[in-house]
């Protein structure tokens, strides 16, 4: 028997709503740490191509996506703690 390796109908719809989740949430970050975060996570651009893009370093692209990250991601366990308190 073959295993179908598709993502189920729940994994999908989850994968959906963690991209939309952080698509608002890059909204609240500064346009600078967000057109490199869009750009590098988004777009799947390399670091190389990113800082040129930018016109920028490379290393300031690595920094300004580590600082996305990091804004991304406690934006999200924020949020997450909100919702706890809710209920």
């Amino acid at each position: 028997m073959l295993r179908d390796h598709r993502p189920n109908p729940e994994e999908v719809s989850q994968s959906n709503e963690l991209a939309e989740r952080a698509g608002r949430f890059t909204l609240q970050m500064s346009p600078t740490l967000r057109k490199t975060f869009q750009l590098r996570a988004g777009r799947g651009l390399s670091i190389r191509d990113t800082a040129k893009l930018l016109g920028i370093p490379n290393g300031t692209v690595k920094a300004q996506t580590a600082r996305a990250r990091a804004k991304l991601r406690l934006l999200m366990q924020n949020s997450v703690g909100r919702k706890r308190k809710r209920i």
